[in-house]
């Protein structure tokens, strides 16, 4: 690892941290980051095909899935779906600015507008987020730029640029039946590497439990075996 390359995840990484992710999301998306660049805004990354390739358990986009062939007959299905039950990240982490009610369309008062529906309008309050920012300490210097990274961010999402979604993965046997499950929700889209990395985590861990249990029926069997021909015997 070069100087500028550690210096580039250094730097991302506080703008991760500033953004209000967790330290293990932010270092994995600093990371991402430094390697590969960042288009449009901050928060919204080309995945490419090379990238793709990088990663075996990666389904192609929100509410598809895809199946991955393991050892001795056990497949594992990988989800990314859509959560629809997370709301607006202002409400939902902290780390963000200042963002108003629904208000009908009126007077910005300096603000600026975050989003609109029909007649309505939410406003970000650059003025009092700035003073949090300040106060928190974000950013690598100027807070102000902390600010409008921030205000992108949240207007990312809601112009779709990015979505909360959740991780869902199943394994089963050689005769389709399932042997475990887990998932978990509320995970920014934008982060590929980190939700691959989920994946792969719990798919260890339910291999490992697979096969623990698998040993232990074993275990059970030939007691079960030699307590019969004990009997059998006599003994």
């Amino acid at each position: 690892m070069t100087t500028a390359f550690r210096k580039s995840v250094r730097d991302y990484y506080k703008l991760e941290r500033a953004g209000g992710h967790r330290a293990s999301q932010a270092l994995i998306c600093a990371k991402h980051d430094a390697r590969y660049g960042m288009v449009e805004d901050f928060y919204c990354r080309v995945i490419t095909p090379i990238q793709r390739r990088k990663h075996k358990l990666m389904p192609d986009y929100a509410g598809n899935e895809q199946r991955y062939e393991l050892p001795c007959g056990l497949h594992a299905i990988v989800k990314i779906e859509y959560d629809t039950d997370y709301g607006p990240p202002w409400e939902n982490c902290d780390g963000h600015g200042v963002v108003s009610n629904w208000e009908h369309c009126g007077e910005a008062n300096g603000r600026w507008e975050l989003c609109e529906d029909h007649y309505s309008r939410r406003y970000y309050d650059w003025r009092e987020t700035l003073k949090i920012a300040k106060r928190d300490g974000w950013g690598l210097g100027d807070p102000m730029d902390a600010v409008r990274r921030d205000y992108e961010y949240l207007r990312a999402w809601y112009n779709d640029k990015w979505y909360y979604v959740g991780v869902v993965v199943e394994l089963y046997d050689a005769n389709d039946e399932l042997i475990s499950e887990d998932s978990c929700w509320g995970y920014e889209s934008y982060c590929e590497d980190y939700l691959c990395s989920e994946a792969r985590s719990w798919l260890r861990w339910m291999l490992v439990e697979y096969r623990k249990q698998q040993r232990e029926e074993r275990k059970q069997e030939r007691i079960a075996s030699r307590f019969r021909d004990a009997m059998e015997c006599g003994v």
